[in-house]
């Protein structure tokens, strides 16, 4: 059987929900993370995404090293020579599109007699890792890579954008970074700690503590794509209805994204930190959501990021002939809008996301968006319900210590 596009997103989200469950724990019992560290991550993962390894580094908590040792073991998978992901050949890059490995996140290392070396922050992938095969024509042998420097050698070797966060830890916590190594390819860009040359060994494919029966990974038959339509959520009710329902935050920003839609053609969602703007979801006519999530800016003077960012209040009215506001519009999609609202998402006093709306070009969007931000402002409440069923469930294991 085929697995869908559906069924391949739920069985990866449990795999990595148990790999970071077993991460966290056994950071704990090696002394190596106290339980309230572990906490602050959770409690940030939830609000901005990533993996808990990446909330964990941005926060100075554990070192990268730390986390590429533990993971390649929790994986039981080798770790990835810093020499050998920086010195792909163009033979073995060219295998893969940029494409497919932005989307898989699956980058070539070398070949090896008739197998593929390959790098993955998701090993337990085995969808993604089977369509690589199939594309490159290679069964593959996956080694460790975490996210951080993962991102930055796709960045390196094919050209995808880089989103900010990749780039340093949070800003608040972040240390004195350490001496250049070749990892480095720009001069604003921190290695992920010191990575070490570590055995090019291949080991089984181990999930969670789990063997795989696969030493390679053979080549899988393409998914069966199922495009979910975003359809509009017309009544506050339902929206609200639906927010309740929500499990993570990318259920949360699709609820938030459909009942904009029903106000107006298309709609983005944007996550805001440290005066940085980053894309995150979009739907609506003519919209790639693919192209926003590549997007990441920092607000220029007398736009409209900048107008929101800097008073927390949120805007109605035409987009300036700008060239920030022109960027912004064809990451969208191109087309002039008559005029467009950009509403802020706060949570726990800070501004967190925003959201864009229009009614598509030459149109202006509705001027009554009182719905609109209501439904913004049970977005907070919405968050702090997934904190605490995420604390509460980590409580539950063991991962966390009970409540004094």
């Amino acid at each position: 059987m085929i697995p869908t596009a559906r069924s391949a997103v739920a069985e990866r989200r449990l795999l990595r929900d148990r790999f970071e469950s077993d991460l966290g724990k056994i950071l704990v019992e090696r002394g190596l993370l106290t339980h309230k560290g572990l906490e602050d991550a959770i409690r940030q993962q939830v609000v901005i995404g990533g993996h808990l390894a990446t909330n964990l580094w941005e926060l100075g908590l554990v070192s990268g090293r730390m986390l590429t040792r533990l993971g390649a073991e929790l994986c039981g998978v080798p770790e990835a020579s810093p020499r050998h992901l920086t010195q792909v050949s163009a033979k073995v890059l060219g295998l893969l599109s940029s494409d497919v490995v932005d989307r898989t996140r699956v980058l070539p290392i070398a070949i090896a007699g008739r197998v593929l070396r390959v790098g993955s922050c998701e090993p337990w992938d085995h969808l993604a890792l089977g369509e690589v095969a199939r594309l490159a024509g290679y069964p593959v042998q996956c080694y460790f890579v975490a996210e951080v420097p993962l991102v930055r050698l796709l960045r390196r070797h094919y050209g995808i954008p880089l989103r900010p966060r990749f780039l340093f830890p949070h800003k608040a916590l972040q240390k004195p970074p350490p001496p250049p190594t070749d990892l480095v390819t720009h001069a604003d860009e921190v290695p992920w700690d010191d990575l070490p040359e570590l055995s090019q060994d291949i080991a089984t494919v181990v999930v969670a503590g789990e063997a795989s029966s696969a030493l390679e990974i053979a080549p899988a038959p393409a998914p069966v794509l199922e495009p979910e339509p975003t359809f509009p959520i017309g009544s506050l009710t339902a929206a609200r209805a639906a927010l309740g329902e929500a499990d993570d935050r990318d259920g949360v920003g699709s609820v938030v994204l459909r009942f904009a839609l029903s106000r107006g053609s298309r709609a983005a969602l944007l996550l805001h930190r440290d005066g940085e703007w980053s894309g995150w979801l979009a739907a609506g006519e003519g919209v790639d959501p693919a192209r926003l999530r590549n997007l990441s800016f920092t607000s220029a003077s007398g736009s409209v990021f900048s107008l929101v960012s800097r008073t927390g209040a949120y805007y109605l009215g035409p987009l300036t002939p700008q060239p920030q506001h022109q960027t912004f519009l064809q990451t969208l999609g191109d087309g002039q809008p008559g005029t467009i609202a950009f509403l802020p998402v706060h949570f726990r006093g800070k501004l967190v996301f925003g959201l864009y709306l229009d009614a598509g070009p030459s149109h202006g969007v509705a001027t009554d968006i009182a719905e609109v931000l209501m439904l913004a402002q049970s977005v907070p409440a919405t968050l702090e319900r997934l904190i605490s069923a995420r604390v509460a469930a980590a409580r539950k294991t063991g991962l966390l210590s009970p409540q004094p």
